[in-house]
């Protein structure tokens, strides 16, 4: 669930698609408006906006007119399911699994073909109250973005 600007409550179902609360009465989006899926995984609402829902296969950006479907690419390294995304800067970024991470930037789709650490995957990401972006890794490291500051962490003695 996210809220608006203007106040809107946005749902994410497991099925019934997106669904916006007004205050008063629910306004229901599906596949048959524009969504790439009616299983909403996760929701973003992005610096100007924009509504951006992660599916199992793919991302939808809605801009309170029109829809735009992002979808995964298939073979060898596509169709992974997006677990997360989230904004900084200019770019969305989105996780899958199983810890790849990719970017959208101005309408293009970009994956990173290694891993973000040597021999790390991403286990989960958390977005903190201040923009603050915390990985957490394979083997039990974080990895925190503050502004243009990254640092690894770790509670293991090593």
């Amino acid at each position: 669930m996210a809220e608006d600007k203007n106040g809107y409550l946005w749902i994410a179902t497991q099925g019934g698609g997106l669904a916006r609360f007004d205050g008063r009465e629910f306004r229901v989006y599906t596949t048959l408006d524009g969504l790439l899926s009616n299983v909403v995984t996760t929701l973003l609402i992005d610096s100007t906006g924009n509504i951006w829902m992660a599916h199992p296969r793919g991302i939808t950006r809605f801009d309170g007119k029109t829809f735009k479907k992002f979808l995964q690419p298939t073979g060898e390294t596509g169709a992974r399911r997006i677990r997360r995304i989230y904004q900084r800067g200019d770019s969305i970024f989105f996780v899958t699994h199983p810890g790849v991470l990719g970017k959208i930037y101005a309408d293009s789709v970009h994956y990173w073909t290694k891993p973000i650490v040597s021999n790390k995957t991403i286990f989960f990401t958390y977005i903190k109250p201040g923009k603050a972006i915390v990985h957490y890794l394979n083997d039990s490291s974080f990895l925190y973005y503050q502004g243009n500051d990254v640092r690894k962490l770790s509670h293991k003695n090593v």
